[in-house]
């Protein structure tokens, strides 16, 4: 039996996504601190912004992958995190998301703390607060080496061979 017989024969059958991640029981199930768990382990940047960039939680991962202080990064902007080539667009970027509410992406260098810069792809999402007003969710992934691969790549391409 192939797999399209397979479908073909259960296609009349309603399908049960009881045990799915897509049930909305499951993830009413789910607390804000399993969520913020979960953002920990992934490693990756994990934000919550109003549309001016003022940074309103920020997972202990995020001020690691930064390296700043948690403390510090709750009192900043992310605009003042962001190297300055890269303000203006993000802040564009965060206004448009929160006036449209459609999800955004973009590529940024972050002024790191200690050690120095770091890009980092980032998605925006609109979401509401606690209270019901909007913010915006951040998320993004570094991809420091890969934008240092690319851009070694890029130089060795325009040396004589």
């Amino acid at each position: 039996m192939t797999s399209f017989t397979y479908d073909a024969v259960l296609a009349d059958e309603p399908a049960d996504w009881s045990s799915s991640v897509r049930s909305p029981h499951l993830l009413r199930d789910m607390s804000e601190r399993d969520a913020l768990a979960l953002l920990e382990v992934s490693g990756a940047l994990a934000l919550l912004v109003d549309s001016q960039g003022s940074i309103l939680k920020a997972t202990e991962t995020s001020a690691q992958l930064l390296d700043y202080p948690r403390e510090y990064l709750l009192r900043s902007s992310i605009l003042d995190i962001v190297s300055s080539e890269h303000r203006e667009r993000l802040a564009e970027l965060l206004q448009g998301c929160e006036r449209d509410g459609c999800h955004k992406w973009y590529r940024v260098r972050f002024a790191g703390g200690i050690s120095g810069s770091r890009w980092l792809d980032i998605r925006l999402s609109l979401h509401a607060s606690e209270d019901g007003s909007p913010c915006l969710l951040m998320y993004g992934s570094d991809v420091t080496r890969w934008v240092d691969n690319e851009q070694r790549l890029v130089d060795e391409s325009f040396r004589d061979p």
